[in-house]
Formats: C-alpha cells, sequence, structure tokens
C-alpha cells in the first residue's frame, strides 16, 4: 500500500495536506507548521499499524527516524497534533472535521494491506 501525503497550505500556524491512498484522494490532512520545526520532514517513511498506549487503539504508526509515537489519527485542531497528522476534511479554516470516520477507514486499510502482506509505505512531500 502507498500512501502519499501532499502539504498544499504551509500557514504559520499549521499545515493542510491531502492524503492519497494507492494514488487516490482520501482525506484533507492537519499539521503542525513547518516552522514549530515539529513537522515530520519531507521523505519515504515505512508505516505500521500498532497499539497506541496514548490514544489506546491500534493506528497507524509512521517510523520517522529520531521520532517515537507519530502516528496517523484523528483530531481537529493542531493542538491535537504534536507533529502528527491529522485525518478528515478541511472545510473549516486551520481544522480538520469529521475525522473518526477517516481515521476508522484508514486503520482498516492498513489492517487489510498488512493481513495481504503487503508494505505500508507513506511519502511527504
Amino acid at each position: 500500500m502507498k500512501m502519499l501525503l501532499k502539504r498544499r497550505f504551509l500557514g504559520d500556524k499549521y499545515t493542510i495536506g491531502t492524503l492519497y491512498i494507492d494514488g487516490i484522494r482520501f482525506c484533507d490532512t492537519l499539521e503542525p507548521a513547518v516552522a514549530s520545526g515539529i513537522i515530520i520532514p519531507d521523505g519515504e517513511y515505512i508505516v505500521k499499524v500498532t497499539y497506541s498506549p496514548k490514544f489506546r487503539r491500534m493506528l497507524p504508526l509512521i517510523d520517522v527516524p529520531g521520532r517515537e509515537g507519530i502516528r496517523m489519527h484523528r483530531g481537529n485542531t493542531v493542538k491535537d497534533t504534536r507533529g502528527c497528522p491529522l485525518v478528515g476534511e478541511n472545510k473549516v479554516k486551520g481544522k480538520v472535521i469529521n475525522s473518526t470516520p477517516y481515521e476508522v477507514e484508514l486503520v482498516r486499510r492498513c489492517e487489510y494491506a498488512i493481513a495481504n502482506h503487503q508494505e505500508i509505505k507513506i511519502e511527504i512531500v
């Protein structure tokens, strides 16, 4: 499974992107501002689905060298990110909404890929 997170708005308080799965648009994303220094660097990363003790559920974990606990998950504002990409719909300025169904579907797709012995990668640009 191949994901692409394409950042399209680099604001002074937040970053908005689009997440594609196998070349098809899946949802919008919200991350911290680039200037925050905690945003994931551009590049390609392995993704695993593991149990998150913080969130108490299975979530996609992005293997970012030198960082721990970078997960794709639900949330609405930049305060919810702490460096993690939030999934949802960017229909409100500076936020993503309706994030829970996108998280659930993302986890489902990742678990399906793993069950079918597919490696999961995400490219961030």
